[in-house]
């Protein structure tokens, strides 16, 4: 287990997706819905004020060629849980007015994450601010009741899925 810079995250390109691949549409209920709709525009908004080197934040245009410019069908697992920036954002592109062998492009909007800028300032804001990073490995619930700290993050990542393997093989 480890903390960044040496983590896969640290590695990647990050976008604001909050949904993509959360939970399949057939497990969604109305509450859900609802509940994880109003935790993306929460945290949408701050992730907007973050824009700037310091973060490693930044807009980035995302191009679809196509050669019919209609909105595609929302995806069932992510629908009506994004904040609708993008969506409303959308141009379409004719011809001449873009690079690719396509009639149209459609340019949207994204928010783009440098996770090795991102987590360095956050790690470190974090333990400017007297918090304390601790790798440690629970073996039953009741060790994270006898911690002292009245807030735990868990913040599992890939390295959940060896400990997971590595659990059901004992």
């Amino acid at each position: 287990m480890t903390v960044p810079p040496d983590t896969t995250s640290n590695m990647s390109l990050a976008t604001f997706t909050p949904a993509s691949g959360l939970i399949a549409a057939d497990r969604r209920t109305p509450a859900w819905d609802a509940q994880c709709a109003r935790a993306a525009d929460i945290s949408y908004l701050p992730m907007q004020s973050m824009v700037g080197p310091s973060y490693g934040v930044s807009w980035i245009d995302n191009h679809v060629a196509t050669s019919d410019p209609a909105p595609p069908p929302p995806n069932p697992d992510e629908a009506g849980l994004l904040p609708d920036a993008g969506r409303s954002n959308r141009e379409v592109l004719g011809p001449g007015d873009h690079p690719f062998p396509t009639r149209c492009a459609v340019r949207t909007p994204s928010l783009r994450i440098d996770p090795a800028i991102y987590l360095a300032t956050l790690v470190r804001e974090f333990t400017d601010a007297g918090g304390a990073i601790v790798i440690r490995r629970f073996e039953s619930a009741s060790e994270l009741l006898s911690l002292p700290e009245p807030i735990v993050v868990n913040c599992t990542g890939l390295g959940s899925r060896a400990h997971r393997l590595r659990a059901r093989n004992r």
